[in-house]
């Protein structure tokens, strides 16, 4: 499982005379960055770079903040049909993602969302998946402490922003690392939704290496290690509150 990202690394800085080399060269001989070199001047891969961070800090932000309130709403308040809604919610996991593909292209297209940030970002910001996870972290929070802060005059928001929030920290960092991956891979919708390259976010840039006229095999290695060394780095330092925070939520 590890050695294909292994060799994309170590690809990335092997020239191209070593590159086809048999049995492939896993140590590179003569390292270079050649491929960067290229893939920062004339790829401009720092633009594309920025569009995705942008893409997922904003969606991310936004993404928290509604899924943390659905999932705190479904925990401590009873309302008619609940329970009804709540499955239906969860029922939405089962229709494939391709299947809402072209409603959603028609529905943006009529509000004027196609080839801007507005028709990337908005769609995706609320998950059912990850309203589950927070509704089943946040079923434990002790009522008693919530109605406290009630009789001491805290309004309803409050009792979600200062209460619910502060001790849902776990669940939280979980969401955000599997939204923030989900977003910085995704390819499809924003390859549907963009029409600028300027507006493109990494993935779509990257997969744009490979075509039938052209297939640069250093340029293709040297993006997708740029592509994947960010998230490897953050699993490798949030591997405990990672898994802490699934499990929690999961056999909770």
């Amino acid at each position: 499982m590890v050695y294909p990202f292994i060799y994309t690394m170590t690809t990335s800085f092997l020239p191209v005379s070593e590159m086809f080399n048999f049995p492939p060269q896993i140590i590179p001989l003569r390292p270079t960055l050649e491929h960067y070199v290229k893939l920062i001047k004339e790829v401009r891969i720092l633009l594309y770079t920025f569009n995705s961070i942008f893409w997922v800090v904003t969606s991310l932000l936004l993404s928290l903040f509604f899924n943390s309130l659905a999932g705190f709403i479904f925990a401590k308040y009873e309302f008619r049909f609940k329970g009804e809604l709540f499955a239906f919610l969860l029922g939405t996991m089962m229709v494939p993602t391709t299947a809402m593909l072209v409603p959603s292209y028609m529905v943006l297209v009529k509000l004027r969302m196609v080839n801007n940030y507005y028709g990337l970002i908005i769609p995706g910001i609320t998950a059912a998946f990850n309203i589950f996870m927070m509704r089943q972290f946040m079923v434990n929070i002790p009522s008693e402490l919530l109605d406290a802060a009630r009789t001491d005059g805290c309004s309803e928001f409050g009792l979600y922003w200062r209460i619910g929030l502060p001790l849902s920290k776990p669940i939280l960092g979980t969401s955000a690392l599997l939204s923030a991956m989900g977003i910085w891979n995704e390819y499809m919708w924003p390859a549907v939704i963009l029409r600028s390259e300027e507006l493109y976010p990494l993935a779509v840039k990257v997969a744009g290496f490979t075509n039938v006229y052209r297939l640069d095999f250093g340029l293709l290695a040297a993006g997708s290690a740029w592509m994947t060394f960010p998230f490897l780095l953050l699993f490798i330092v949030f591997n405990r509150q990672f898994i802490e925070g699934f499990t929690r939520s999961i056999k909770e």
